[in-house]
């Protein structure tokens, strides 16, 4: 979906209200996510519009879908801390933050995705046990920091 900001080149106000982006999604296409659509953002959590809204936009899209994927290039950084205010709307609504950074985080994602399909897969993959917000160990150098698979919501 392009929002009406990027169709008309304001490239910057759309890029920095995803909130806003999402829900026009919603409103525009709601009908095309269900419980076997597997949605994936890639975004930095940089946000500058209005955060309610990427907050219930964000649960609206997990409550709809099969699973919600975030992709932040940012993570891949060892010293990255998801802290940002549209970051900290959207991580308990997310399945799978996960690093976009390089040719082994995408790897990863494949298996990931992979582990989502066919009749026998679950409706939403395991997520690893911590806080939202909070990432695993740091790998040894030069190695990838994997998928962040967030704590199941009760």
């Amino acid at each position: 979906h392009i929002p009406p900001t990027l169709r008309h080149g304001d490239i910057d106000q759309a890029l920095d209200a995803l909130g806003a982006a999402l829900n026009a999604f919603l409103q525009d296409r709601a009908a095309l996510v269900d419980h076997q659509t597997v949605v994936i953002i890639v975004s930095d959590g940089w946000d500058t519009g209005d955060i309610e809204l990427l907050r219930d936009s964000m649960h609206q899209l997990q409550r709809q879908s099969r699973c919600l994927i975030w992709l932040n290039p940012l993570l891949g950084s060892a010293d990255y801390k998801p802290a940002t205010r549209g970051m900290a709307a959207a991580l308990p609504h997310i399945d799978l933050f996960a690093p976009v950074h390089n040719l082994q985080s995408l790897k990863d994602l494949i298996g990931y995705l992979m582990a989502l399909r066919g009749p026998t897969a679950v409706r939403r993959a395991p997520r690893r046990e911590t806080a939202p917000g909070q990432t695993t160990a740091e790998p040894p150098p030069g190695k990838s920091r994997g998928l962040h698979r967030l704590k199941v919501r009760s």
